[in-house]
């Protein structure tokens, strides 16, 4: 397995979803529970002022679509996978989705990408995220 170091996360490539993080990630975000929550695979957590908690060994598919990972896109995506896994199994309500994208979008920003590919990123997330973050 190949091991990474982008954009301050650190992962490894793997077979079934793409990566896995290898140690704990936390984010400060602007997308708030209304409790704790706790996805059912432990490995997603969020509180009531936005923290963001992600298990060592939390597994994502990378950005999805046709683009490529790179240093501008790893972050917002695993930040992104998470809220919407949250989303997916009703922790965190289907109204925070809009949030949850724009956050997306200023990750993608913020990490070095470009506006007009962010903009392509967000529009897309928009459009066709609903059917990923919907109660499985």
């Amino acid at each position: 397995m190949k091991i990474h170091a982008i954009a301050s996360a650190d992962y490894e490539s793997i077979r079934q979803y793409k990566y896995r993080t290898i140690r704990e990630m936390v984010f400060q975000t602007p997308v708030p529970a209304t409790e704790i929550v706790v996805t059912g695979d432990g490995y997603v957590s969020l509180d009531v002022v936005g923290v963001l908690s992600l298990r060592k060994g939390y597994a994502w598919d990378g950005p999805s679509g046709p683009t490529y990972d790179d240093a501008t896109n790893m972050i917002p995506s695993l930040e992104h996978d998470a809220f919407y896994q949250l989303m997916s199994e009703g922790l965190l309500a289907q109204g925070s989705r809009v949030a949850v994208d724009r956050y997306f979008r200023t990750r993608l920003l913020h990490h070095g990408m470009g506006r007009l590919r962010a903009y392509i990123y967000f529009r897309s997330v928009r459009v066709f995220g609903g059917k990923y973050s919907a109660r499985a």
